[in-house]
């Protein structure tokens, strides 16, 4: 699972997460579609889906 907090894009601050099942299918939950079809235009998933997803940032980002 690798999460991913983007705090500037032109969508403002989101979050999503990459999980990998143990099938090998490479999914991509994410905020809307919108940001799903960004998110999958840099890498390559098997399933992409727009769903709620939530990050919690402490710290310096």
């Amino acid at each position: 699972m690798v999460p991913g907090h983007r705090p500037k894009t032109p969508f403002g601050p989101f979050g999503d997460v990459m999980p990998e099942g143990a099938d090998g299918q490479r999914r991509l939950p994410a905020p809307d579609g919108r940001i799903a079809d960004v998110v999958a235009a840099v890498h390559r998933f098997d399933r992409v889906r727009g769903v709620p997803v939530a990050v919690d940032a402490a710290g310096p980002v």
